[in-house]
């Protein structure tokens, strides 16, 4: 039988010492963990732009079911707004442009508006609008020069530091359920076939954290509740300075008959023990000036027969609406509610 002699391994021998199989030097271990490192950074940006996408398309998914829900808001009013009939008492348009800032950035850029203040710490709201509309064009730090065709923005041109402040009311008909209530009750269990329907700009509380604070109005116009106060300020005004802050609200103000027993407008009927509820109610003389209620924001009312006179305020997601209701063309009486 016959073997094969086995090779004998190699085995180098330097300086007298025997040496294994070479291992891998150190720039060979710098350049495997530098690849390394370029894979996982690879990875690591595959995973960003994944996750950004995700948080954009759920962000586009969420404006859009929004804007759907808004848009099916919008066309219901429509829809049964009370317009092709002789019963139709009014359909309210006000458009207007208001001057303000885009945003914080537009703010600081105006030395116009800054030197206002400096000179004077309650300036009038012309003074404000004049400078506010006063920019720098030609890039030579002087803003408002009467010789540079656009410096000086006229107060009727839409566009920039002019914004549009418009609204519409009307009534419809519709089952309209109460979003408001009594105190104690954050919603009355009732509902209503018809309401003035109000679009338009909301008050933003002067305090994020607070409802009990004053609401203020979009822009630098004060509210009635502050007459000291010429012009507001971002201080004053810090969620609805900036016409980016501007938001579009809505308004429904349910109208109902009152009991012609006691006058009162009752949550459900009495015999089931329906309780009275907070309304506005007419003034004996509604065409003479000062007394349109309950047009007129802030309304309060007179009805002393089984009505509880109490200004009318309702609030949705941290903001109060302007208090408008029916000029009870049809109904004598209203009940607040609002989206």
């Amino acid at each position: 039988m016959r073997t094969r002699p086995t090779t004998p391994a190699v085995v180098r021998v330097t300086n007298g010492r025997r040496r294994g199989p070479a291992a891998f030097t150190l720039i060979e271990l710098m350049i495997s963990i530098a690849l390394v490192l370029i894979l996982l950074i690879g990875v690591n940006k595959v995973f960003r732009i994944a996750t950004d996408t995700v948080g954009a398309a759920q962000a586009l998914s969420s404006n859009t079911r929004d804007h759907r829900a808004v848009q099916a808001v919008i066309y219901q009013d429509f829809q049964n707004a009370v317009v092709r009939s002789p019963e139709s008492p009014a359909f309210i348009i006000t458009s207007g442009l208001a001057t303000a800032f885009k945003d914080a950035a537009d703010e600081q850029a105006s030395r116009s508006y800054a030197a206002v203040y400096a000179v004077t710490p309650n300036p009038t709201r012309g003074t404000v609008e004049t400078a506010m509309r006063k920019i720098d064009l030609d890039g030579n730090n002087v803003e408002g020069e009467p010789t540079v065709a656009g410096e000086v923005i006229p107060g009727n041109q839409l566009g920039h530091r002019n914004y549009r402040r418009d609204s519409m009311s009307f009534f419809a008909r519709y089952l309209y359920p109460r979003q408001t209530g009594n105190t104690g009750t954050f919603v009355a269990d009732m509902a209503g076939t018809e309401a003035w329907i109000w679009y338009g700009h909301l008050r933003q509380p002067a305090d994020a954290n607070s409802l009990a604070t004053v609401n203020k109005n979009p822009g630098i116009a004060p509210f009635a509740g502050t007459p000291a106060l010429n012009v507001e300020t971002v201080r004053t005004t810090p969620n609805n300075f900036y016409a980016r802050q501007w938001g579009l609200g809505r308004m429904a103000v349910i109208l109902k008959e009152p009991d012609a027993t006691t006058g009162a407008i009752y949550d459900k009927p009495v015999a089931l023990g329906g309780t009275p509820q907070w309304y506005i109610g007419r003034k004996a003389s509604p065409l003479a000036f000062g007394t349109i209620r309950p047009l007129t924001a802030q309304a309060t009312s007179t009805v002393t027969g089984g009505g509880k006179r109490q200004p009318w305020r309702c609030t949705t997601r941290g903001t109060t609406l302007p208090a408008r209701a029916s000029t009870g063309s049809r109904r004598s009486s209203a009940t607040a509610s609002a989206r």
